[in-house]
């Protein structure tokens, strides 16, 4: 019987350590998404990149 709640006991344990791994990751995950977002440059430049390669476009078929 003791070895079944020491079983028990230790499986509770890793299931915390698991969950707070999967937490952590997920805050770090979150904190990165959320600083790309405030300064804006990884979105914007793709977003700069798109309009100046449909102008080239453009221009190529003007000419």
């Amino acid at each position: 019987m003791n070895f079944i709640v020491k079983c028990f006991d230790f499986t509770i344990c890793l299931h915390h350590f698991l969950f707070f791994c999967l937490f952590s990751c997920a805050i770090l995950i979150a904190s990165m998404y959320t600083k790309s977002r405030s300064t804006g440059k990884a979105g914007a430049n793709f977003y700069l990149e798109k309009l100046r390669s449909r102008q080239n476009e453009s221009k190529r078929r003007i000419q």
